[in-house]
């Protein structure tokens, strides 16, 4: 038994001297994780302190998404480091790199609205997580040949499989064992245990599990062995089969287009994306096989070439989507992408001696490129293109004037004043100066250009249209409601449920505040509705030229007080929604939040 411990011992020894970085990179991330589930409970119990705790927030916010980062980044570094060597400089540039996207992420550290470089931030985040995983797919073997590049990955992959599998298995029995202690030993378990012990495992404990598979290094992953009978069984009786299915289902509904002379559907894309993508994994899986039993190689081989008609059919319905609405940075990502795929069928149909590793370098080249060229990345391209569809809606609708302004003594059709609406919402938060040009100098006062088009341009259509549109904005308690709340008790998040005094329960649903005696049938209840409709039409300015559309903020802070049996209460919503008809408030709710929050104080 001393002797399985002490093995044990070691194998973690030596997991912590081959990855140190990676395994402090999963430990920043794991206590950025378990200090922000605490620090919102604290945040609720400290309210003096509010704001400097919510800024600190958001610096861990931004420091985790980081580390989390870096445990791919630099485990792809140390896989190259083993094959090139060079170990000091490549660390040197991975730091180097995560400080360059700390920068990038520093809008997280304020979430007072989305703002476009939040949105921005949201973009790189995927991206870049996405390529690190690419760069530690292929890294290790740029002058390398296929089986090392097939059989490194084909370890990693069921290495992540063994270790996602006991992770799970092992965070279920932890947390049912919490939920039984509470159900049949009457413990109080809080919930955020049960999140902080999931963030652990899920985090930190999975990465490590899964660098003790690969502890032994890089010439251990490229260790050719015999093809796995479950992954020859799984590809050639199960992936195959439902690959040609899919071919004869597309091939028929592009015969049907041709048929019917009809232009694509949208969504057929999505299909087609999923079906290249199914056949580009299958032939990576099976690929040691294509070289051993003939009918696999030959049948991949029809399988590009029988791709090349149904990528005619994806570009069909592809720029159909862009040349009716333009390029936006999702419609940017679906041409990448299709574009990547032709690039990959071309490539395996045309050269004799292809190299599978053409697949990721290829999709990790384009990924780079599309954040970094200038102005063909997804950003600046995606805004071009809706400026330029924005000009030619306003063009073709006859709305702008000899200065290229637009007229408001004009008419439109009303459904092309929401058509044209969409691309002001678009940019108005992406280009406001060019927004500035097309509009008649009073509306600079107006920063809500998409709010300030709707209310001034004019329906040519006979009959009048009911004009809905839904507002929202964030507003950050301030000091100045702490003082005013001085006098009573914070209970917490409002959609939780309490014990009042042992003698009452309370509970938030369907706007109604609900206040239960303990044992007992009795409640009484409020309806919040028509008081969060009085006081935030006492606060809120729906021409407010301060902030930008949809964002709105109170003149002063919106407090919902009433009363209910020996209590007075007090409901401080973070976030309204606002339904706005002819210039009035309509309609009120609660957006829900766990910021919205809840007081109480005694008669």
């Amino acid at each position: 038994m001393l002797i399985k411990i002490y093995s044990f011992l070691n194998i973690i020894k030596d997991t912590f001297k081959k990855y140190p970085i990676v395994i402090l990179s999963a430990l920043i991330n794991t206590c950025c994780f378990i200090s922000l589930m605490y620090l919102g409970e604290y945040q609720y119990e400290n309210f003096d302190n509010y704001e400097q705790i919510h800024e600190i927030k958001h610096k861990i916010k931004t420091l985790g998404l980081v580390s989390g980062l870096g445990i791919s980044l630099f485990f792809g570094i140390k896989m190259a480091s083993e094959r090139y060597g060079k170990i000091v400089i490549f660390h040197l540039l991975g730091f180097i790199f995560l400080g360059f996207v700390y920068y990038l992420f520093r809008p997280f550290q304020d979430d007072s609205y989305l703002s476009y470089e939040q949105y921005k931030s949201m973009y790189y985040v995927f991206i870049f997580y996405f390529l690190t995983h690419l760069l530690v797919s292929f890294i290790p073997f740029l002058n390398k040949n296929n089986n090392d590049f097939w059989n490194y990955n084909k370890n990693l992959f069921i290495n992540l499989s063994l270790s996602s599998f006991f992770t799970g298995v092992f965070t279920g029995g932890i947390l049912l064992g919490l939920y039984m202690l509470e159900s049949l030993l009457s413990f109080d378990v809080p919930s955020i245990c049960y999140i902080s012990i999931s963030g652990i495992l899920l985090l930190f404990t999975n990465t490590f599990i899964f660098l003790i598979f690969n502890r032994k290094g890089l010439n251990n992953l490229v260790e050719e062995e015999k093809y796995p009978i479950l992954l020859k069984i799984f590809t050639q009786y199960i992936l195959i089969p439902l690959l040609i299915i899919y071919t004869f289902i597309l091939y028929i509904y592009g015969l049907n287009i041709l048929i019917k002379w009809d232009l694509p559907r949208g969504f057929v894309s999505s299909f087609i994306f999923g079906y290249s993508l199914l056949g580009i994994f299958t032939f990576l899986l099976i690929y040691p096989l294509t070289k051993e039993i003939k009918w696999i190689k030959i049948f991949f081989k029809i399988f590009f070439i029988s791709l090349l008609p149904i990528l005619v059919l994806l570009f069909l319905a592809v720029f159909v989507r862009v040349f009716n609405y333009g390029i936006t940075e999702n419609r940017y990502y679906v041409l990448i992408l299709a574009l990547w795929i032709s690039m990959i069928t071309l490539y395996f149909v045309f050269l004799k001696n292809a190299s599978i590793k053409f697949i990721p370098i290829s999709l990790f080249i384009l990924g780079i490129l599309s954040i970094s060229t200038p102005f063909f990345n997804l950003f600046s391209l995606s805004i071009y293109s809706q400026k330029k569809e924005l000009m030619k809606l306003l063009k073709k609708n006859n709305i702008l004037n000899n200065q290229n302004k637009i007229d408001f003594s004009k008419k439109i059709h009303y459904e092309k004043i929401w058509e044209i609406n969409e691309k002001f919402y678009y940019l108005e938060i992406r280009d406001t100066l060019f927004l500035k040009d097309i509009f008649p100098p009073i509306s600079e006062q107006n920063n809500s250009f998409s709010h300030y088009f709707v209310e001034n341009i004019k329906s040519k259509d006979k009959e009048e249209k009911e004009q809905n549109d839904i507002f929202t904005y964030k507003r950050v308690i301030n000091m100045e409601l702490i003082e005013n709340l001085k006098n009573y008790d914070f209970i917490g998040n409002l959609y939780s449920n309490y014990t009042l005094d042992d003698k009452y329960l309370i509970s938030f649903e369907n706007n109604q505040m609900i206040l239960s005696e303990l044992n007992k049938k009795n409640q009484t209840s409020y309806n919040i509705s028509s008081l969060l409709k009085e006081k935030t039409m006492e606060q809120i300015d729906l021409f407010d030229n301060q902030i930008l559309h949809p964002i709105l903020h109170p003149k002063k802070p919106i407090l919902l007080q009433f009363s209910m049996k020996e209590y007075d209460f007090v409901i401080v919503p973070r976030q309204i929604s606002i339904k706005e008809q002819n210039n009035e408030i309509v309609e009120c709710e609660l957006i829900d939040d766990d910021y919205n929050l809840i007081f109480i104080k005694k008669k």
